[in-house]
């Protein structure tokens, strides 16, 4: 039976997918497996989401520009998780002083690395990929970010086992607008399913979607596409648990224009910038400047989120899509098992609380 992403490229507010016969009795009978990773951001993931979101049962990719403390405590207390993969670059100078530091902190057991580069598809991260593998030095390796089949094939035989899907789809992304490149998100991570099966490459590779993750509806959706996982970073770092937050003082509460005392206690506002690595900010906090940034960044105030709070959000989500699907667990999701259909525009505004 054809399926609609092999016909056409389509993103993930392109489809639905098709309720079938329920075999649960009830949602929470749906069986759940490790499937969020966090984004390595600057202002996402550092050390206590990491202790958190592992805590919870999930992946961390620890960010490689966290201020030298608190890379170094998230070393030394997580280098040898299985659960987290440390951001790294393709500069073979700074991966000797990152090898140089995991000896100093005692990590003597295999480690997760996550290859940090927004174009994964280069002869330098495949180098880098199979230069690790020849080392032995690491349990896992992510790719960089990729979006074809060809992509894939090539990070997977330099010694990928985790391939980091998306080009352009993330809420601080520009890569589309100031490059004109990139591929519809929901096709690629089809696609480069569909392609690794062909190969008889696609058994022990992970595949995370990375970007475009903005509800659990959109994760149950990479998942049905292909994905065995997906990867935020706005959602993350809205949790108070994330990096970067400020203590921006106190402002007094909108009273309307009229002032009554005693005005209530002050209550701590956090705040904090997101953003992309390619972003003009984010350049400028490390000393760079680019003539064509490709990212975005927004300041955002602490809205009382916690990590598990977003945990708690995705994971009640999927157990309802394994409960639509007629489906008992997350593993059981993919392609195979379940239909999808494309939609029109009107069906997307259907889609959105109209009872107002």
């Amino acid at each position: 039976m054809t399926h609609v992403l092999d016909t056409e490229l389509l993103s993930a507010d392109d489809v639905l997918i098709v309720p079938s016969l329920g075999v649960l009795g009830s949602r929470s009978e749906a069986q759940l497996q490790p499937f969020l990773y966090s984004a390595p951001m600057d202002t996402v993931t550092g050390y206590n989401l990491t202790k958190e979101l592992v805590e919870q049962g999930h992946m961390a990719v620890v960010c490689r520009n966290l201020p030298t403390e608190e890379l170094l405590k998230c070393i030394k207390d997580f280098g040898s998780h299985p659960r987290v993969f440390f951001a790294i670059s393709t500069c073979r100078e700074w991966l000797k002083l990152f090898i140089d530091t995991l000896l100093a902190q005692g990590v003597d057991q295999p480690i997760n690395v996550a290859i940090d580069v927004a174009h994964g598809d280069m002869l330098k991260a495949h180098e880098l990929a199979a230069y690790l593998r020849e080392l032995g030095i690491c349990r896992h390796i992510m790719s960089g970010s990729i979006c074809t089949g060809e992509a894939a094939e090539r990070a997977v035989r330099a010694g990928c086992s985790h391939l980091r899907i998306g080009v352009g789809p993330g809420s601080m992304c520009t890569t589309r607008i100031k490059t004109g490149c990139g591929y519809p998100q929901l096709s690629a991570v089809y696609r480069i399913h569909r392609y690794l099966e062909s190969l008889e490459l696609r058994t022990d590779v992970e595949l995370v979607a990375d970007g475009g993750v903005r509800t659990p509806g959109d994760a149950a959706k990479y998942l049905c596409a292909g994905a065995d996982g997906i990867m935020m970073g706005k959602n993350f770092g809205r949790a108070i648990e994330s990096v970067g937050w400020e203590h921006d003082g106190w402002q007094a509460p909108d009273l309307n224009g009229v002032v009554t005392f005693p005005l209530p206690e002050p209550e701590p506002l956090y705040a904090k910038t997101l953003r992309g690595h390619a972003s003009a900010s984010f350049q400028r906090a490390h000393g760079k400047k680019s003539a064509c940034p490709e990212g975005a960044s927004t300041r955002i105030e602490w809205d009382g989120t916690e990590l598990s709070d977003v945990v708690g959000e995705f994971e009640a989500g999927l157990t309802s899509t394994i409960s639509y699907a007629g489906l008992q667990s997350l593993a059981d999701l993919g392609p195979d098992t379940t239909t999808m259909v494309k939609i029109t525009s009107t069906t997307l505004l259907e889609n959105m609380p109209h009872g107002a």
